[in-house]
């Protein structure tokens, strides 16, 4: 299993950042790699379509952790073995937003590119995650 973390200051209030990661519906607009997300069950579970590296992937996951305003988990059981934590604390009068992800590499990704390559690819691809989100809630609080 790899393992991948980033942290990111976003000048946004905690509420608005918590209540707009946590909401899966807008998980394609901040990871572009998740073409679209569906049957959503509030807080509990969601499906989803990945692409990893040109590789179309159907996904379902399950939030298995939820504390408001502090932290979220999410465990993937189709397609990508996977888990992201979220977790969020105020930084003075920002958010500081921080994403651990583990993840195992699905065979058929394996078959026509080595792990290293999917590693940096998904490195990049977590950063790039709390950069958009920075950029839409930034965005979006300046315009209030």
């Amino acid at each position: 299993m790899s393992r991948i973390r980033r942290s990111i200051l976003v000048d946004a209030s905690l509420r608005n950042v918590f209540e707009y990661s946590s909401d899966p519906k807008n998980l394609p607009e901040c990871w572009p790699s998740i073409q679209e997300v569906k049957n959503i069950d509030g807080q509990r579970s969601f499906d989803f379509v990945y692409k990893m590296v040109g590789v179309r992937l159907d996904g379902h996951s399950d939030i298995v952790e939820f504390e408001r305003n502090s932290r979220f988990k999410i465990r993937t059981s189709r397609g990508i073995q996977r888990l992201l934590k979220y977790t969020f604390e105020m930084a003075g009068d920002m958010t500081e937003v921080t994403l651990d992800i583990e993840y195992t590499i699905p065979n058929q990704v394996l078959a026509g590119l080595c792990e290293p390559i999917v590693r940096r690819v998904n490195e990049r691809e977590a950063a790039l995650v709390l950069e958009s989100l920075k950029d839409r809630l930034e965005y979006v609080e300046d315009a209030s």
